[in-house]
């Protein structure tokens, strides 16, 4: 699938601002993280494409851009209600990569849930 962006957005502009700035240091660009699979450890949009790249709240709030599959995933949350404590953020990575790998396995056509047209 190819991807597509919108007209008021230059391509120079949003590679710019999506590709990794160092990778021997983090999987973080300009604004967003990547999804890399090598230099990000926790992957918070799952087994979305290596090119996706994502933003994160403290709430649990998340976006992601998988430019593979021209899809986007938006997941609202709050991790810290009643309570933020040691153990919400590993909850929300899990819910996260949870969301993201389910919008893939539909989108992919493997998840079952979708039937395609013959």
């Amino acid at each position: 699938m190819s991807s597509s962006r919108p007209d008021w957005i230059n391509g120079t502009t949003l590679k710019h601002f999506t590709t990794m700035a160092n990778a021997s240091q983090s999987s973080r660009a300009l604004g967003w993280d990547t999804n890399d699979y090598t230099m990000n450890t926790y992957r918070g949009c799952g087994n979305l494409s290596s090119t996706t790249y994502t933003h994160t709240g403290y709430t649990g709030t998340e976006v992601c851009n998988d430019p593979e599959r021209g899809i986007i995933t938006v997941l609202f949350t709050n991790r810290v209600y009643p309570i933020a404590d040691d153990t919400s953020s590993d909850k929300i990575h899990d819910a996260r990569a949870a969301f993201n790998n389910a919008v893939k396995e539909v989108v992919d056509g493997d998840g079952g849930l979708v039937r395609r047209r013959p």
